[in-house]
């Protein structure tokens, strides 16, 4: 069996708030934070929610990839059909 991280390793905010926001994954920041929205992304998120009247702590924040892919390049994390094999 492996260690695997907690259900809501990596998050911020309430587990049953009314708003969840979901990231693709990390960037520098988060990955030296361990929580979503940390870097410039994230300050343009509490801009956009202040502005619309919605507090940041009142969200759940999470990213569908709790890392950061190699030179922010989502790509390098997915393979061709082809090169993947089959089950």
């Amino acid at each position: 069996m492996h260690n695997a991280a907690p259900a809501f390793a990596h998050t911020a905010g309430p587990k049953d708030a009314k708003i969840a926001i979901v990231g693709e994954a990390w960037g520098e920041q988060e990955a030296l934070i361990g929580k979503p929205f940390q870097g410039y992304s994230g300050q343009e998120l509490t801009r956009m929610l202040q502005e619309s009247g919605i507090a940041r702590r009142d969200c759940f924040l999470t990213n569908v990839l709790a890392l950061r892919p190699p030179n922010n390049d989502l790509s390098a994390l997915c393979c061709k059909k082809a090169d993947c094999g089959e089950d």
